[in-house]
């Protein structure tokens, strides 16, 4: 993991690393693409999401990686643009941010709220398949 002055960058890019490498139970790493932090290198119908999977099922699972300050109201419009794409979207967030996530997106019926917690450089994962 490249170390980053700001810590939340850190932080995003450690859980999407570890989310990647969850994928790698029931798909092909080449079928796992990740967008870093302030890097657009993959993207689906023109959408930069923290990452995209491509299912051996024919589906696709798209998560957006948020830390404990972009979890806010000026993001809701992208987490709806991106639960309307009509793949799995799943949000993930800070432990710490779950509540205030679930109600910024009470509206949307299409997504899927995931939140997980980092100790050093372990990510703990809740409501999250492992």
């Amino acid at each position: 993991m490249q170390t980053d002055s700001n810590p939340e960058l850190s932080i995003k890019e450690l859980v999407l690393e570890d989310s990647a490498q969850s994928y790698l139970k029931v798909t092909s790493e080449d079928k796992i693409l990740t967008n870093p932090p302030n890097q657009q290198k993959h993207n689906i119908e023109g959408r930069y999401p923290s990452l995209i999977v491509y299912l051996p099922t024919g589906e696709i699972v798209i998560e957006e990686i948020e830390t404990e300050s972009t979890v806010n109201e000026a993001k809701v419009s992208k987490w709806e643009d991106l639960a309307n794409l009509g793949h799995d979207f799943r949000l993930i967030v800070p432990l710490s941010k779950l509540d205030l996530a679930k109600s910024l997106t009470a509206h949307l019926t299409n997504i899927n709220i995931q939140a997980y917690e980092v100790t050093g450089d372990q990510v703990q994962w809740f409501g999250k398949n492992s």
